[in-house]
């Protein structure tokens, strides 16, 4: 395994350390972190314990089998999974021949799919059944091959797997031939030659889609050995140890957030409970049921503890490690979820990350390891965010970044805000054939460091050890329930309609979505305003989904306010309504909401 070593910062324990990012393959890196604990379970789902010898078993088998399939090194392959131990197998096989993982979205719909296969066009889609039918019209149109699998196949119930047996061949979720049934494949591949292919440093594992800043939308390549330097890097800031549990309820596959965190659960040598219940609403009931050391989400998933019967005392005590990424966590809601915490004997503290898929996840980090502390009415306990700042904590040991007023190009002095500029081993390679959106996000320096403009507004907020604190984005798009909205997606979407003259979409504050979209609209003259909103309602709900259909409407026949550059002012639109939504909400006023 070729490896390389870099200076830097260990920010929680304040000394300069040598970090190591190791080029290799990630199924690689694995088995030599995994060499001395074989006998621990790997991965539990459903009734089945999984441990490190039968994965990587599998594993090999599943690479021997795709091999033969006509799976090759540098292939473009995509995967649609859900959280089972088939999804894991099948992204590391794909690792060990040396293939690229196109990870698709099971939550795309048709439209959705479509855009993302046309965007990479892989020699193969791999699939959970039940997932078929949004990819089958693109993959018949585009030749590509594919592979189904069923994700109840590790579930020990044999009736459970014969009723989702049934139900999909009903659905017609099937396809005829052995060589595209993935279980069968594996089957009658068993003693074929190992098939590893040791990789090149820096090369491409996988590429993952965003909306970015500007709602373009894009695939992200990522490396290997990203996601190897990312696990180094956080053995210096978690705390779990191996054979401890942590709960694998975050999307493997199609988010960065997930992909990430199965690499370091593995790689840590914990036990990976999966669960197919990954919404929000299942946070806690899963926490619970799973009794998991360590737990991620969003702000929304630990939002779902607060005031959560299911809570008693002494239901959370197993809880040491919980993490908050994808949205920054308000103070109120972050302390009344930490008092969740504390009723369900936990003495966790949630620590409140920042990354983004271009980064290959979390880059900066607040957490603290509280196991010492036996008192829970003491320090840290009971920290009051509304004077305290919800910070973002420290970079993760290899990340460095420079905060940069973006008029001047200059680096910002301490406690004023600026652009967040990132430089590390976790740093994608790019966008997808987007040199255009590469231009953008990209510079150098004189020393020849390259930067990724993050996007972020932020901070520095201490003297000697520099905590950074979230203050807001540069780029307008925000979190809806669990999705990604993405402004000007949905306003270059609806100019399409020959009523509207201009559209902007803002962001409401919403206790149940975070936000909700606000579709302000300027009509060219009057018409039928119920007609137009069921003719919106359709077409978003076909090409976006639910969650980015309006929260409210604000119809006017006159042109949106301007900026000095004669572009339409959307901040001064978003301010407004946040404006006009406190005011109201310091009234009691309710609005009358769309959905």
């Amino acid at each position: 395994m070729e490896k390389e070593k870099i200076k830097t910062f260990d920010y929680w324990k304040h000394e300069d350390i040598d970090i190591e990012i190791p080029k290799t393959s990630k199924i690689k890196y694995l088995e030599e972190r995994n060499k001395k604990y074989m006998n621990n379970i790997a991965m539990t789902f459903d009734k089945r314990k999984i441990t490190y010898e039968e994965f990587h078993q599998r594993v090999d088998e599943y690479a021997k089998a795709l091999y033969k399939r006509g799976v090759r090194q540098g292939d473009f392959i995509g995967l649609c999974a859900v959280n089972t131990p088939e999804a894991i197998f099948t992204m590391y096989a794909l690792d060990k021949i040396g293939a690229v993982t196109i990870g698709l979205s099971p939550l795309n719909n048709k439209y959705q799919m479509r855009r993302d296969l046309e965007m990479t066009r892989p020699k193969m889609v791999i699939t959970a059944d039940m997932l078929y039918g949004n990819i089958k019209p693109s993959i018949d149109d585009l030749n590509i091959s594919p592979i189904l699998f069923s994700p109840v196949e590790s579930m020990q119930s044999p009736l459970v797997r014969a009723l989702y047996s049934l139900k999909q061949a009903k659905a017609g979720n099937r396809v005829k031939g052995k060589e595209s049934n993935l279980s069968k494949i594996v089957k009658n591949n068993k003693d074929a030659e190992s098939v590893f292919q040791e990789v090149m440093p820096n090369y491409v594992s996988d590429i993952m889609f965003t909306g970015g800043s500007t709602g373009v939308h894009k695939g992200v390549e990522l490396y290997g050995d990203g996601f190897n330097s990312l696990v180094n890097a956080l053995d210096y800031v978690f705390f779990l140890e191996p054979g401890q549990k942590h709960l694998g309820n975050v999307p493997v596959n199609h988010m960065v957030f997930g992909k990430a965190l199965t690499h370091y659960v593995l790689g840590s040598n914990l036990e990976y409970d999966l669960t197919l219940k990954m919404t929000p609403e299942f946070f806690t009931e899963e926490v619970i049921r799973t009794k998991a050391n360590g737990i991620m989400g969003g702000p929304i998933h630990f939002e779902n503890m607060i005031d959560n019967p299911m809570i008693k005392e002494g239901s959370l005590s197993f809880v040491q490690q919980a993490v908050s990424g994808g949205e920054h966590f308000k103070a109120k809601k972050k302390m009344a979820a930490e008092s969740a915490l504390r009723k369900g004997g936990s003495k966790a503290i949630i620590g409140n990350a920042i990354g983004s898929t271009e980064t290959e996840s979390v880059t900066h980090i607040s957490i603290m390891d509280t196991r010492q502390y036996t008192d829970m009415s003491s320090y840290p306990f009971n920290i009051d965010y509304e004077k305290e700042p919800v910070t973002c904590g420290y970079p993760i040991p290899g990340i460095q970044y420079k905060i940069v007023d973006l008029s001047t190009g200059d680096e910002v002095k301490k406690g004023e805000n600026g652009t967040l500029f990132l430089s590390g081993p976790t740093i994608m390679k790019g966008y997808y054939k987007n040199d255009k959106e590469n231009k953008k996000v990209f510079s150098y320096d004189e020393a020849g460091t390259r930067w990724f403009n993050q996007g972020d507004i932020v901070h520095n907020t201490g003297e000697n050890f520099e905590e950074m604190e979230f203050a807001g984005r540069v780029k307008r798009n925000f979190v809806s329930n669990i999705t990604n909205i993405y402004p000007e997606e949905i306003e270059s979407m609806l100019l399409k309609f020959s009523e509207i003259r201009e559209v902007i979409v803002a962001p409401i504050p919403d206790d149940r979505y975070q936000f909700l979209p606000k579709y302000h609209i300027s009509l060219y003259s009057e018409c039928d305003l119920e007609d137009l909103k069921n003719k919106i309602t359709l077409y978003i709900q076909e090409t976006l989904g639910d969650d980015a259909l309006p929260g409210y409407y604000e119809f006017t026949y006159e042109p949106f306010p301007r900026t000095d550059n004669g572009k339409m002012n959307t901040t001064l639109i978003a301010q407004n309504d946040l404006k006009l939504y406190e005011e109201n909400k310091k009234l009691g006023k309710v609005l009358k909401k769309e959905r």
